[in-house]
């Protein structure tokens, strides 16, 4: 199958072998500081400098060739901000079309001439974008339930495959720490689409369940399109959807020369890729959220017109779809070689990266930012190995990235501990706001990546070798102890939880008594070990069992803990009794801290 260059690449477990250095992006702690330079004008820029604002999402610059110039550079500034790299494109090109501009916003741009000595000038524009008004896409999606394969997914992660009736594959390859408890992961072919919005054909699609599922770290579905498809002079877009066809958007892709393996543990780490596609080789396509996902063909101006003028309402749908449009620069518009194609999708990312950081507000938001930036670092420094030809480029985003991501970690972690002691109405804050912020703590504290350890560094560098601990020391105040009781069939008791993301151990009294260890791998899940014994006839056998738990914590502090142990067994002189047990019991917050938990 031949098709038009896809310009994206993607991370890979490969970069290692190239050097620690390379792999974590590290740079001298002096320069973690670095948040660009304001933009003013400069120097003989380019004359005739204009800006409109074509969407909500979109500005078009357009400007006058300047002689002597072999590249321009273009720069952004968000509300006042300072600057932050856009994209480089060729000498030939005397407009650009930002698809990655942030909505409801004012923004300043410079465009930078630049000759082979040096910066001829630089020019300066300013604009103001419109408030996004989602206008999504609803597809009518048909699933075939003769072509699905399930699988449970540990937390120590896994693979499932499918092929489809058309002989399309598709492989789900989920990284160790993406789910919080052994999960039933179900991928459904999808037969076809009504109402396709594309200008080409559906290659192939999937719906990955459970719906809505948010993983932990960057799951890859891997579609290989069968030897001889014709491309119809297209390219390959990626699209999700939710339900049946809710909120159709398009996801950027890579595609896939050479597999390598993960590495268990290791976050943000997947394939080695060309941009340019190679015959039969996999398409790909990232995902954080269960749901359906696939491939389709489509012109460079469909894409752009999706992005355009059919937002979704969910904000990280919408930049999904910003970041796939970005891609399509027109090809005048970029320099042919294969360094200048990565530096297009390098800049793309790290603008989508910005952007993110720059809408963050709380726990759940800063850890979607943290591994957005850890798959940039990895991506980026792929870029600058495969021979970049901006590498300095590159660097600068990286280094603003960096001070960018520190200062948003101090200022959702001060913004929690400021709420905290206002008590909020809703006490679900307490576990979630302040729990979340406080795993994501241990995770840079305890370094179970080159990029966690590098991010703590700069942390520590920045604001103070014990800012970590510090930080984690006031958030411990906020998060609430819990006290259990009830149960379906057994009665759960013990000392006081002082944190649900630490290890508890409870007594569960029915007609057996069992001690239950818990060992949580977020606030609100985790695996258990049960043990004990039990009396049948005047003998006595031992009962238990391992398995996992969830938590839902209501908005007035109570909860309820569900236990599922699937392989239980009864052991008796002479038999053994294996089923599959369910309990549940209630939480409930605590005013005060026990002298226990303090």
């Amino acid at each position: 199958m031949k098709s038009k260059p896809l310009f994206i690449f993607v991370l890979s477990l490969v970069i290692l072998s190239l050097g620690c250095n390379i792999v974590t992006g590290s740079i001298p702690a002096s320069e973690t500081t670095a948040t660009g330079q304001p933009i003013v004008p400069k120097g003989k820029g380019p004359a005739g400098l204009t800006a409109e604002a074509t969407s909500a999402d979109s500005v078009l610059l357009t400007w006058q060739p300047v002689s002597d110039a072999t590249s321009y550079n273009i720069s952004v500034s968000i509300e006042g901000g300072n600057a932050f790299p856009v994209m480089d494109i060729s000498s030939s090109s005397t407009s650009y079309e930002d698809f990655l501009a942030l909505p409801g916003s004012h923004l300043k741009y410079a465009v930078e001439a630049l000759s082979d000595s040096g910066s001829i000038g630089q020019s300066v524009i300013e604009v103001t974008t419109p408030e996004r008004q989602p206008n999504p896409l609803t597809v009518d999606a048909k699933l075939d339930s003769s072509k699905t394969a399930s699988a449970t997914i540990g937390i120590e992660g896994g693979s499932i495959t499918l092929q489809d009736a058309k002989g399309v594959g598709y492989t789900l390859d989920i990284l160790a720490g993406a789910l919080d408890i052994p999960t039933d992961i179900t991928l459904t072919s999808v037969k076809n689409i009504g109402g396709w919005p594309l200008d080409g054909d559906m290659l192939g699609a999937v719906k990955l369940e459970p719906e809505g599922l948010v993983l932990n770290e960057m799951a890859s579905l891997s579609i290989t399109i069968p030897e001889g498809t014709p491309s119809n002079g297209m390219y390959d877009l990626g699209f999700a959807f939710s339900g049946k066809g809710n909120e159709f958007h398009l996801k950027p892709v890579f595609n896939q020369v050479a597999k390598t393996g993960y590495l268990p543990g290791i976050s943000g780490y997947g394939h080695l890729s060309s941009p340019v596609k190679q015959n039969g080789a996999a398409i790909v396509l990232e995902t954080l959220v269960m749901y359906g996902v696939g491939i389709g063909q489509g012109t460079a101006e469909n894409a752009v017109e999706l992005a355009k003028y059919h937002a979704p309402a969910d904000s990280n749908s919408a930049m999904d779809q910003k970041e796939a449009a970005a891609q399509f620069v027109p090809d005048a518009n970029v320099l042919k070689r294969l360094g200048d194609l990565e530096d297009v999708n390098t800049y793309a990312y790290a603008y989508n990266v910005y952007t993110s950081m720059i809408l963050t507000t709380n726990c759940t938001q800063l850890t979607k930012a943290v591994q957005n930036m850890e798959s940039f670092i990895v991506r980026s420094n792929g870029a600058i190995t495969r021979g970049a030809q901006r590498p300095d480029l590159i660097k600068e985003e990286q280094l603003i990235l960096w001070g960018n991501l520190t200062d948003k970690i101090k200022e959702v972690v001060d913004h929690a501990t400021d709420d905290c002691k206002k008590e909020p109405q809703d006490k679900t804050w307490a576990t979630d706001g302040v729990g979340c912020l406080d795993s994501l703590l241990v995770k840079i504290a305890e370094g179970p990546s080159p990029f966690y350890q590098d991010l703590q560094n700069k942390l520590t560098t920045k604001f103070g070798n014990s800012t970590v601990k510090d930080w984690k020391s006031a958030l411990d105040k906020c998060l609430p102890a819990y006290q259990a009781s009830g149960g379906t069939g057994y009665t759960f008791s013990g000392a006081p939880i002082c944190k649900l993301n630490e290890p508890f151990s409870l007594n569960a009294d029915g007609m057996e008594h069992f001690k239950v260890d818990f060992t949580p791998t977020s606030p609100f899940s985790g695996t258990m070990k049960a043990a004990g014994t039990a009396s049948d006839g005047g003998i006595t056998c031992t009962d238990g069992g391992a398995g996992y738990y969830t938590i839902i914590i209501s908005p007035d502090g109570s909860g309820k803990v569900t236990v599922t142990i699937p392989p239980s067994k009864l052991t008796c002189p002479g038999r053994t009794i294996t089923n599959k047990v369910i309990q549940v019991f209630n939480i409930s917050q605590l005013n005060e801290k026990p002298a226990i938990c303090k």
